[in-house]
């Protein structure tokens, strides 16, 4: 296919953006210069934190971000009328998130949060607009596994952005001596919060499975963490596994009225 000066100014750009974010994602989370962020899965310093666990989420968002940017330059990338359409949204959410990650290792968190805000929204229109990939994947069309591995990208990262969204809420926590009733009720509010939102958001991207899994992944650890780490928040923990089980039950539910995606 002949490629105009559109196609390789498209390449260009996705590359450069896309390019920086991954750097930056690598500076604030795999870098060998300093060590890696990692938290304890639950601490008194962040209620709700699954960071730890998070770095295991970030590798298939880091490669699978990877392989985006280098299919620009294969010829089936510029057969996709998704590709043409929407190309700028991929590359600005993995420049988004590598931004975040950045301040939030800095520890400006509030202008993280802000960067964060902006990326929900490029993530969640990307993924309503991205077509999804069926669970019988066959690999047929062109780009088809790199399409495939696209949405398991996105679908991951925007699972784990609405976990974000809410748990950097429970960040105020630590700066201020709440007390026991004030921190559980608002650690619990949030998980209310985090799982009406995961449910929301899973119907507007279009019941993908890598979108609840990535939010599913941290509820799961928070609540691990709460019932079972030494000075983890009990209360806290069992609401969490009581909002990982209605969401599960509402998958289940959603089988039966549509196709479950990737």
């Amino acid at each position: 296919m002949h490629l105009t000066s559109k196609d390789r100014s498209r390449q260009i750009i996705t590359t450069v953006i896309a390019g920086i974010g991954l750097v930056l994602l690598f500076i604030s989370r795999f870098s060998l210069v300093q060590p890696p962020k990692v938290e304890v899965v639950v601490t008194q310093e962040h209620l709700l934190g699954a960071t730890a666990v998070g770095t295991w989420l970030m590798l298939p968002i880091a490669l699978g971000a990877l392989a985006f940017t280098i299919w620009q330059w294969f010829p089936s990338a510029n057969t996709i009328d998704f590709q043409r359409k929407f190309w700028l949204f991929p590359a600005c959410a993995i420049f988004l998130f590598g931004l975040y990650e950045l301040f939030s290792t800095l520890y400006l968190n509030w202008l993280a949060y802000l960067i964060l805000l902006v990326q929900a929204v490029v993530v969640l229109v990307l993924l309503r607009a991205l077509p999804a990939s069926p669970l019988n994947f066959k690999g047929t069309g062109p780009g088809s596994l790199l399409t495939l591995v696209t949405n398991l990208t996105f679908g991951l990262l925007g699972g784990w952005t609405v976990y974000l969204l809410v748990a950097d809420l429970a960040r105020p926590l630590t700066n201020y001596s709440w007390n026991w009733f004030v921190r559980h009720l608002f650690g619990t509010l949030l998980l209310l919060v985090l799982g009406a939102l995961l449910i929301l958001g899973g119907r507007f991207v279009g019941e993908r499975l890598s979108f609840y899994f990535a939010g599913m992944w941290a509820l799961f650890f928070i609540c691990i963490g709460d019932l079972f780490v030494s000075g983890g928040a009990v209360f806290v923990g069992l609401v969490a596994l009581l909002v990982f089980c209605a969401v599960v039950v509402y998958i289940v539910t959603a089988t039966k009225r549509t196709k479950l995606k990737f």
